[in-house]
């Protein structure tokens, strides 16, 4: 296996990859795409920040908050919600943390510099061992999911269909990272 790790989207075909692991919403194209698991969003920060700046109570307290900004979506500024209504709710953020990968904004907030909106598969075990508090937990968005995402079936090599099929059984309909301990 040749493994490379990137937060972009990369040109399967032009690019020589076999198989890429894309999270949300799926853009139309020609590839085949098969859900490995889900992908639930969070709101959290460190205990210390939290006692320094206060707890948000709704998405709208995130304008007086120093907020960790996720730099790769087409809006790193805006977090989307949900009310209890389902209707959607989009906030603008600020802060003085931006970057492109998640493992890089979980250190940061563990640090205390601010909040971040992240998937539990980052920030699962920090929220486990309460270095990290999730807020906010009745506005999160209904869950996304994780896809691996390959040319068209009719070229699928065994050995990529294998590793696929192996991803699924290990994540299964619940991933390890959001079983409650």
């Amino acid at each position: 296996m040749d493994l490379s790790m990137s937060d972009r989207v990369v040109d399967l075909v032009d690019e020589g990859f076999d198989l890429a692991v894309r999270i949300g919403r799926l853009s139309d194209s020609s590839l085949i795409a098969r859900r490995l698991f889900p992908v639930r969003m969070v709101v959290c920060a460190s205990p210390d920040y939290l006692a320094r700046r206060g707890t948000p109570l709704t998405p709208r307290d995130l304008g007086q908050h120093d907020c960790l900004i996720y730099t790769l979506p087409a809006s790193p500024g805006t977090w989307r919600f949900q009310d209890a209504d389902g209707d959607a709710l989009q906030v603008d953020v600020n802060g003085r943390v931006r970057a492109n990968n998640g493992d890089a904004l979980r250190a940061a907030a563990l640090k205390g510099l601010g909040l971040c909106y992240l998937p539990t598969f980052i920030v699962g075990a920090d929220l486990q061992a309460s270095t990290l508090v999730s807020v906010l937990n009745d506005y999160m968005p209904s869950d996304s999911a994780a896809y691996a995402v390959y040319p068209t079936a009719r070229h699928l090599l065994p050995k990529v269909r294998a590793f696929v099929d192996f991803l699924c059984d290990w994540y299964g309909n619940t991933p390890y990272w959001d079983l409650v301990q």
